[in-house]
């Protein structure tokens, strides 16, 4: 495992490249006072701006130790209003530099790339009116996760999710990805991206729908053309669930076997490895469900490997986007005034890595560590000093 140590002695440092566009006359509050408040009272547990100011208020004393605070806790309409006016690409920007700061993604790591909705960061009513008449679309987020650290690695916005295609290649560029593995949905399932990949000395594993047709039609022609079967390494996976049961059956064949694969190869840079994963699930009292999903690869390993690569992918739904949405109630969040939705969404990625990093038993959760940072000034200050 990494050390964390480096994250919590340059998280301060970090807060204070924070660009602050107010006028002086405005800046009764520093700006690394109101985001360093903001920052601890989200990994306390706390969920709104009247929430941080009355945790503020609590624990004035604690929060003196680290800044002057000379003008006490302000009130949550400034932290609105001073979150709806960070840059929030700078930001990103920042936030982006401090989580890979110190982080080796050597022996082969997995990192996941996906988005995320801020489902409330507009109205229904915006949603629905066009933009040339003053619409406005539900803020899209896009993910880099290392599952093996349980640890996001960067952040980018985007205006809707049809820009995922043109925003993978930014991301991936602000990383240090060389030796990792990539894995992306269909979305990314792109020839760019996988050059850019290759030629950072990594691997992908991508996910291959119909946006992709003629490819995906080679690969299903191949699993089923009989001189090819054995060529086909299989791999069966049975899981017990409440209330159903799952079995994954892959099965991975080399690029060499399928028909017109010299061009194949010419096109998608690196590709060794062609996957199909058949999932069936069986639920008490209902018909079984059955449904191939297809995978392409710059690796050459064991099934038994693919099959574990393949699944850790979820693992950004799972550890990532789940917490943000269960525990830190970032779908409930009606923050939408300018860019305080992606800011206060950066603030949630920054608690989440400092968290992973303190938790020390793997038993212990998020929302256990939370409380016991909201009720013990000792245990924050162990972080922070």
């Amino acid at each position: 495992m990494e050390n964390f140590e480096n994250k919590i002695a340059t998280i301060i440092p970090f807060l204070d490249k924070i660009k602050d566009v107010r006028v002086d006359r405005h800046k009764k509050y520093p700006l690394n006072e109101i985001v360093f408040l903001v920052l601890v009272s989200v990994m306390s547990g706390n969920k709104s701006c009247d929430e941080f100011v009355e945790f503020g208020k609590a624990k004035i004393n604690w929060f003196k130790k680290y800044m002057p605070y000379k003008n006490e806790i302000p009130s949550s309409d400034t932290l609105r209003r001073v979150f709806s006016l960070i840059d929030y690409k700078e930001f990103e920007q920042y936030f982006t530099e401090w989580a890979k700061n110190g982080i080796k993604l050597s022996n082969e790591k997995i990192i996941s790339i996906d988005g995320k909705v801020l489902r409330k960061s507009s109205t229904k009513l915006e949603h629905q009116t066009k933009l040339e008449e003053g619409g406005k679309r539900p803020i899209y987020l896009l993910h880099a996760w290392c599952s093996d650290l349980k640890y996001c690695l960067g952040q980018l916005s985007m205006a809707s999710k049809a820009n995922e295609v043109s925003t993978i290649p930014k991301l991936l560029s602000m990383l240090d990805i060389e030796n990792s593995i990539v894995t992306i949905d269909a979305a990314g399932c792109q020839t760019a991206i996988a050059e850019q990949i290759i030629k950072a000395d990594a691997n992908y594993i991508f996910s291959l729908k119909d946006d992709k047709k003629a490819l995906l039609e080679a690969v299903k022609t191949g699993f089923l053309d009989e001189k090819n079967q054995d060529k086909i390494t299989i791999y069966n996976q049975d899981e017990k669930r409440k209330g159903h049961n799952e079995k994954r059956i892959y099965h991975a064949m080399p690029i060499e076997f399928l028909e017109n694969n010299e061009n194949i190869q010419k096109e998608w840079a690196g590709l060794k490895t062609i996957v199909k994963v058949n999932y069936t699930r069986h639920e008490n009292f209902k018909n079984q469900e059955s449904i191939d999903f297809f995978f392409i690869t710059s690796l050459s390993v064991k099934v038994e490997n693919l099959a574990k690569l393949v699944r850790s992918h979820w693992s950004i739904e799972n550890n990532l986007h789940w917490t943000l949405d269960v525990i830190f109630k970032e779908d409930d969040s009606k923050n939408r005034n300018k860019n305080t939705a992606t800011n206060l969404s950066t603030i949630r990625k920054c608690a989440i890595n400092l968290l992973k990093g303190m938790a020390t038993d793997k038993l212990v959760s998020i929302k256990k560590m939370q409380h016991k940072l909201l009720l013990w000034d000792d245990l924050r200050s162990a972080i922070f000093d």
